[in-house]
């Protein structure tokens, strides 16, 4: 059996690695978040019929799509920093809560513009998709640390950021050259399943083989 000790000695041969690794993707995070709310999503708080283009019709409910997005979009990497989370737990509830209200509201504005969708319903079935798991995982998060169970509700705010951040990937991916020839309703319903599904992916499998490196620099008995 393994003791406290070992197990300490064995978290902290990987743990620089880890901060290193997350300072990094929390800076990433940070400025396609920055670049996405200047690029493409501060045109909306201009309330005029050119702003919105084709979505005017829908310009209340998008806007309220925008804002919420903007402030989840915002607030997701700041509940990830240890330092606040760990030493100003109010700020960390506050922010959270905060978090919380923004995808839920979000979300259902969201729906509105999936069912009322003005460039077909391909993009709408894509949207509904995107707004349930963007809710789902938000509230899943939410139960978890109700309960107290922090792990859990760490990882699920880890899947519900990655369904925020589809806002950046999906803005990404629209601008990408190698599709500029596709009809845009057609080419805005692929590119979102593309923005959140498979970076979902990719760290439900660096979360597995983490923990399979990390067991294995544990001393062996």
């Amino acid at each position: 059996m393994i003791d406290a000790n070992e197990l300490g000695r064995g978290i902290r041969q990987i743990y620089p690695f880890d901060v290193y690794l997350k300072g990094v993707l929390l800076a990433l995070v940070a400025a396609g978040a920055v670049a996405f709310f200047l690029l493409a999503a501060v045109k909306y708080l201009i309330f005029t019929e050119s702003s919105y283009t084709i979505w005017w019709v829908n310009r209340w409910p998008l806007l309220v799509h925008v804002i919420c997005g903007s402030i989840a979009l915002f607030a997701g990497p700041v509940q990830f920093i240890a330092l606040i989370r760990n030493r100003y737990l109010r700020v960390h509830r506050a922010i959270g809560a905060m978090y919380v209200g923004s995808v839920m509201i979000g979300s259902l504005s969201g729906y509105y513009l999936a069912f009322n969708s003005v460039v077909g319903p391909l993009l709408g079935y894509s949207l509904v998709v995107l707004s349930t798991a963007w809710l789902a995982t938000t509230l899943v998060a939410l139960a978890c640390i109700l309960q107290y169970r922090i792990a859990e509700h760490r990882l699920w705010m880890t899947r519900s950021y990655i369904v925020t951040f589809a806002f950046v990937g999906f803005r990404f991916l629209f601008e990408t050259p190698f599709l500029a020839d596709f009809p845009p309703h057609e080419r805005s319903a692929v590119i979102i399943w593309f923005a959140w599904i498979p970076t979902l992916l990719v760290f439900e499998v660096g979360r597995q083989v983490h923990s399979l490196v990390s067991r294995k620099m544990l001393p062996a008995h």
